[in-house]
């Protein structure tokens, strides 16, 4: 699986939260009903652990943070080997101006719905 079927996976998900634990819980138990292997908070480097890593494709949740704040984090995976996609799962609609591509990585932006 790539990192748009993933992202549209995602998008596709109707997710219960008010806090970013309830939403990455959400993703797990939607990886794991796909049948999609997954680690979580794997670290990839000192300082970097994305929420999830499915194979080389970095899942990153948000519910908050700065536009800046976040980018800046995602470069850094992008930076990383390891990763060789990204997808943002956010409920911040200021978080969907995010770059299409990040030191040549795609990056997908999942803005899911909350019940």
């Amino acid at each position: 699986m790539d990192h748009a079927q993933i992202a549209k996976l995602l998008q596709g998900c109707r997710f219960h939260f008010t806090s970013e634990r309830e939403l990455q819980d959400g993703v797990a138990a939607t990886l794991l009903k796909n049948h999609i292997i997954f680690e979580r908070e794997l670290s990839i480097s000192p300082g970097d652990r994305p929420d999830f890593m499915v194979g080389e494709i970095a899942i990153e949740i948000k519910v908050k943070g700065g536009v800046g704040w976040v980018t800046r984090q995602l470069f850094r995976y992008a930076e990383n080997p390891r990763v060789k996609a990204i997808v943002l799962v956010t409920s911040k609609s200021s978080h969907k101006a995010m770059p299409a591509e990040m030191n040549g990585r795609p990056v997908s932006v999942v803005y899911p719905y909350s019940l």
